[in-house]
């Protein structure tokens, strides 16, 4: 006999089967919880100005939460808009780099794996020679790179 039930504080599912036999004593309950994880939030297009992040979880809808200076994003972090455009970020004062972080949660369902990208802000670095045209970089230039992501 299988029974289901679902794990309202996990938002998963509990399995209870006993084997039983007519004539046989029956064999004790054994249960197992599974719990469901909200999908890791997925990062398209590698450069700062605009990029896009989105994730699959949509019962219930996962909220996507952000950090740049590298720390953990959770609850009380900002939060990715619905649309998953992102053209707001800037470099922290006086910084080249800037860790951009994403994590997806959702009411009852374990986090997703934290998704990083790290970004350097590029700087000319071409010396200016007599007679030629000066060179520079565009301002706030940069790239986001992947960073592994560890779960925690």
């Amino acid at each position: 006999m299988i029974q289901y039930e679902q794990n309202a504080s996990l938002g998963g599912l509990v399995i209870k089967a006993m084997g039983y036999m007519i004539g046989r004593p029956s064999s004790a309950v054994v249960k197992a919880n599974y719990a469901f994880i909200v999908a890791d939030p997925v990062i398209v297009g590698n450069n700062l100005a605009s990029f896009k992040v989105s994730c699959i979880t949509t019962n219930p809808p996962a909220t996507l939460y952000y950090t740049i200076d590298g720390t953990e994003p959770g609850v009380g972090s900002a939060i990715v808009p619905p649309s998953g455009q992102i053209t707001t970020l800037t470099f922290p004062p006086d910084q080249t780099n800037l860790t951009f972080k994403v994590r997806a949660l959702a009411p009852n369902y374990l986090p997703s794996q934290t998704i990083a990208r790290f970004s350097r802000q590029r700087i000319s670095s071409h010396a200016h020679l007599p007679g030629l045209p000066e060179v520079k970089s565009p301002a706030g230039s940069s790239h986001l790179l992947d960073k592994s992501s560890t779960r925690r």
